[in-house]
């Protein structure tokens, strides 16, 4: 059984990188006339992570606001602006930017491009199979982007980004390699502490429904059962046929909780939580971070926080702070 105090400790925790991770985004808003390397990410948490092994040897800017991934990217001129001016252009990679391609044609943009993504160990799924009743692994489909949610992979990413950073500005190598080395430090902490609360829950108590797939790298990082409603796109829907399957399913089978990530379909989550009688969760984050000052700011917080939440669901007296 976790115990009440060491959730408390990591909460402590993540207070604590959420108060690092907000004085290196201070650091990092540089002018335009900053001589630092102007690094443009396509979402928060590449840009936290750019932050974190960056400091203030970089000048970052992110295309998206928090709370909104790049399923719902909408360029403006000023996208157009920070491309163009770009000297390194952090994205994901395997698909998750697929919106990017023609914006990049447009923008004239002339950096390095690195996929951060590109040393982690990768999951194949369908994202055609919809259907929580299967129980089989999926290996034919094409590659899960959101592998970060992994927090060894998270490690890999640090590690490319911290590369390319010393490839297109060598003289503050010694710089990112020691952020670099805390920022794993960190990483490797947070995992080892979540492998402690979610490894040790009974076998019976590790299944939740989440609203889509967007948490297959953390379920098996970290021994959860995921049942997804639909598939990679938070703003896929399923149909009526599917959310009849999914009751009948979730009424005969053990699945503890019911979450919904942001940016999803809350509607049809609530709906389903209603006529199957399982509680629903807070809200999880997959693809993007909170506003500045709130614990999910930084991806380390975002982590620590989704890991409590999920925790209150699947073992309630574990979660309860004192």
């Amino acid at each position: 059984m976790t115990s009440i105090l060491s959730v408390h400790s990591a909460a402590r925790l993540a207070i604590v990188l959420l108060l690092s991770g907000s004085f290196l985004a201070a650091a990092g808003q540089k002018t335009s006339e900053s001589p630092n390397p102007r690094v443009v990410t396509t979402n928060p948490i590449l840009h936290d992570m750019v932050l974190h092994v960056g400091g203030d040897r970089v000048e970052a800017i992110c295309l998206l606001p928090p709370g909104l991934d790049i399923h719902s990217f909408d360029p403006t001129p000023a996208t157009i602006r920070d491309l163009t001016d770009a000297d390194l252009l952090v994205i994901n990679g395997f698909g998750l930017e697929t919106t990017l391609d023609p914006i990049l044609e447009n923008a004239d943009f002339k950096g390095r491009l690195v996929e951060a993504a590109v040393r982690s160990r990768l999951i194949s799924i369908d994202p055609t199979d919809h259907d929580p009743l299967d129980d089989h692994d999926h290996h034919h489909g094409p590659v899960d982007p959101h592998a970060w949610q992994d927090l060894r992979n998270a490690v890999t990413y640090a590690e490319v980004i911290r590369d390319a950073l010393i490839d297109i500005n060598p003289l503050e190598r010694d710089t990112y390699l020691r952020l670099t080395e805390l920022y794993t430090r960190e990483l490797l902490a947070l995992d080892s502490w979540t492998r402690r609360q979610l490894l040790n829950l009974p076998a019976g108590s590790r299944s939740i429904l989440v609203s889509h797939q967007g948490l297959e790298y953390f379920g098996r990082a970290y021994g959860l059962k995921i049942v997804s409603v639909v598939g990679l796109s938070p703003y896929q829907d399923p149909d009526a046929r599917q959310i009849s399957a999914i009751i009948d399913d979730l009424r005969a089978r053990r699945i503890q909780g019911i979450f919904v990530e942001y940016g999803s379909n809350q509607g049809v989550i609530r709906q389903i939580a209603r006529e199957s009688g399982i509680p629903v969760g807070e809200t999880l984050y997959t693809g993007t971070l909170g506003s500045p000052g709130e614990l999910s700011a930084t991806f380390t917080g975002m982590f620590a926080l989704n890991v409590i939440r999920i925790l209150r669901i699947l073992d309630p007296e574990a979660a309860t702070l004192p």
